[in-house]
Formats: structure tokens, sequence, C-alpha cells
């Protein structure tokens, strides 16, 4: 066992490769160091790179710097220091360096010298036997990410498209098209589905069952192998009838509906009203329900307003966009 081992890599993303090389060090450290950087962030940046490796490793030490860092073409030394340095800001000198890659003999030698003491390398996969992938080949490969990455890792690449906006407003029909238009998944809306089985009665434990039931359904379709899933609704929906129907919301359900999307589409209260079989609660209802949207919104939107034909042109063009 090492008192202490350190892992350095871009995790750009993060692959089963990696894994195998961070499960690896576990077993033989005590404590471990892993460092992620770069200056070239692939579109995933620290914090999202952060979040992965804290969430697959719990017991290891991430750091993930964002200021001051080398260019990832800087002289190998260059890189070699500031990993150095950012062991010693926090007191920990590492005996063992973990890698998969040729550069890692040199890189121990260098800390060995630096620190005054023997720094091992342990070489883990190096010739990509084990697990046969690398950040490049998925970048260039999009295929290969269901089989080599994890499923925390897979949903961050998966874009996610919510259509949000008042009742009658046109959004269920609009998520349709847009599925059908791009071959892509649709999410359908679990608190309409609920409201047919009960008649439209709830009590108020049932809207945090609904909104955890409505992430639990998007999860389940990011694992579709779609580049793109569509969100006919999301847990702020569920807040709002919350606060509306019990004049209260759960702690849990008010977490769920700060959740945010890769793009957001407005559905505008410009079709005529449908009151949907007596299942919906009236014109000063959805008025209300908009303006609820547009105040707790956290993030842009673009706003769907026309016929059928005008919105999806106008969603698709955003959605082409967001996937370029």
């Amino acid at each position: 066992m090492y008192p202490v081992g350190l892992v350095v890599g871009k995790f750009s993303p993060l692959h089963k490769g990696h894994e195998l090389l961070i499960k690896r060090a576990l077993t033989q450290c005590e404590k471990l160091i892993i460092i992620t950087y770069t200056s070239e962030n692939y579109g995933y940046p620290a914090s999202v790179r952060k979040h992965w490796l804290e969430t697959l490793f719990p017991t290891a030490i991430v750091i993930a710097p964002t200021e001051n860092i080398p260019d990832d073409h800087a002289h190998e030394n260059v890189q070699r220091d500031f990993c150095a340095a950012i062991c010693e800001s926090i007191n920990l000198i590492p005996s063992a360096v973990f890698t998969s890659e040729s550069y890692g003999e040199g890189f121990a030698k260098h800390l060995s010298v630096r620190w005054s003491k023997l720094v091992t390398h342990v070489s883990v996969d190096q010739a990509r036997t084990t697990v046969p992938v690398s950040g490049t080949m998925l970048r260039q490969n999009p295929d290969l990410w269901n089989k080599y990455t994890s499923m925390i890792v897979h949903r961050d690449r998966v874009k996610r498209v919510l259509i949000i906006g008042a009742e009658s407003s046109g959004k269920t029909t609009i998520s349709k098209a847009i599925s059908e238009k791009l071959g892509i998944p649709w999410v359908h809306e679990y608190g309409r589905e609920f409201g047919e089985k009960t008649n439209n009665v709830y009590v108020f434990e049932d809207l945090l069952h609904i909104g955890v039931t409505q992430v639990e359904l998007e999860n389940k379709a990011l694992t579709s192998g779609a580049k793109v899933v569509i969100c006919d609704t999301s847990p702020l929906v569920t807040k709002f009838y919350s606060q509306a129907f019990f004049g209260k919301v759960d702690p849990a359900l008010e977490e769920l509906s700060l959740r945010t999307y890769d793009l957001v589409l407005f559905c505008a209260r410009d079709f005529p009203y449908d009151d949907d079989n007596g299942s919906r609660n009236g014109i000063q209802f959805g008025i209300d329900q908009e303006n609820f949207y547009k105040k707790y919104l956290t993030q842009p939107y673009t706003v769907l307003e026309g016929s059928v034909e005008t919105r999806l042109k106008v969603a698709v063009s955003a959605i082409e966009l967001l996937t370029k």
C-alpha cells in the first residue's frame, strides 16, 4: 500500500479506461488524489468532470483547478510542476503516480527529484488491452459512448430540451411534432397520466411523486442512445401545481424544480383555449401559470408562437443549433 497516490488526466470525457486506472489506484493507496485539468475542455467544464469523479469515486480527493492552467501543449515539466504544486498546497505528497500513458515514468522521476523522495510509477493497461478506448476515440466516434462510458457521463452528453407552457398552449402537440420530425425520444408528461388515473384528484404527497417520476422518465430516455431528448414538462411545472392546489411545496420538490436544461422552448398562450373535456382549470389559471414560469425559470428560453408549423420550424432550428 502507498500512503498517497496520484492520478492526473483531462477526463474529457471520463471513460472506462480511466475508471480502471483509478480503481486500481484506490486498491493500492491509503489516500488518492485525482487532478483533472485541461486548457481545452471539449465541452466538459471542470465542474462537470469533478462531479463525475466525485460521484464515481467518493473516497478520492478530487481537484479540478480552473485558474492558471498550463496550455495542453506546454512543456511536460510545466505540467509536472503544476500538479506537484497542487499536491503541496494540500500538504499531501504522493509516493506513487498511476498512469496509463508513456509519460508516467518521467513524471514519477521528476516528482522524485522535486521532493527528494522516491515516487513510484505504476503503469495500468498502457497498451489498452483491457479497455481499448481513449478520450480521442470517444470524441471522434460517439457510437462508442454506450460501451465505454458510465451512465453518469453518458447522460451529460445527451442534450435535454424542455418544452414548457401553460395549459392549452400546445405544449404536448409541439413535443410530439418535434419528436416525429427529428426522430428523437419524447418524454411525456407523467402528471397528466397520473391525473387521468385519479380523475384529477390529488393529495399533497402526490406532487413530489409526480416530480420524482418525471425525472426518472427523463433519465431513462437519456439511455436511448439519442443525442437529444424532448421533455414535455419539468419539476418546475409540478411545483406550480403544488403551490396552486395546496399552497405549499415539498422541499424535495423545490430542489427538483431547479433542474436545468440545455434548451428551453416556451409555448405562448396564443392557441384557442381548450378545456380538454373539463380536465383543465380555466383561462385565469393558465395566465397565472405562465407568469409563474416566467418568474421562476432560471435560464433563458425561446418563445414558440403562431401555428404548429411555425413553432416547429423555430424549435427545429434551435435544436439543430444546439447540437452543432
